[in-house]
């Protein structure tokens, strides 16, 4: 059985909108159908889906939904708690100079950062609990390529 969750926003948001809600949309393979759940946010984020490639970054640990965002910063859906959060990259990034990518493993969120002028990747790992809205980001490898 598999699961597929997606959010929506605005067909056309201004740079600068912040969003007071979300929808999120699911499919089940076990029932067949699709779900939408309107989520009113506690606090107003501003998103930007991930436009550039076919496949954005994405991943989920423990039923947290997590997808990388154009604007730097990675959106987060805890179908638990049916809750929608903005979660911030890790502070030493050197940002905007290469191109982010979002993933799992060993139950673990990662994000990693290729700064392709440098041949370098760089690599952390959320060491906060993934259900914690104030990461705690550790870099774990720097590499050259």
């Amino acid at each position: 059985s598999f699961t597929i969750v997606r959010y929506a926003i605005p067909a056309k948001p201004l740079q600068f909108d912040l969003q007071l809600a979300v929808t999120i949309e699911s499919f089940s393979s076990e029932t067949n159908v699709w779900t939408a759940n309107k989520i009113i946010l506690d606090v107003p984020i501003r998103l930007f889906p991930c436009t550039l490639t076919k496949s954005p970054s994405a991943s989920v640990i423990d039923g947290v939904f997590c997808w990388y965002d154009d604007s730097l910063q990675i959106t987060v859906y805890d179908s638990i708690h049916k809750s929608f959060w903005a979660l911030k990259l890790p502070e030493d990034m050197e940002r905007g100079i290469g191109c982010g990518y979002l993933g799992s493993s060993a139950g673990g969120l990662y994000f990693a950062l290729n700064i392709i002028f440098k041949g370098t990747v760089i690599v952390w790992y959320l060491a906060s609990n993934i259900r914690n809205r104030d990461a705690v980001w550790v870099k774990k490898y720097v590499g050259n390529v």
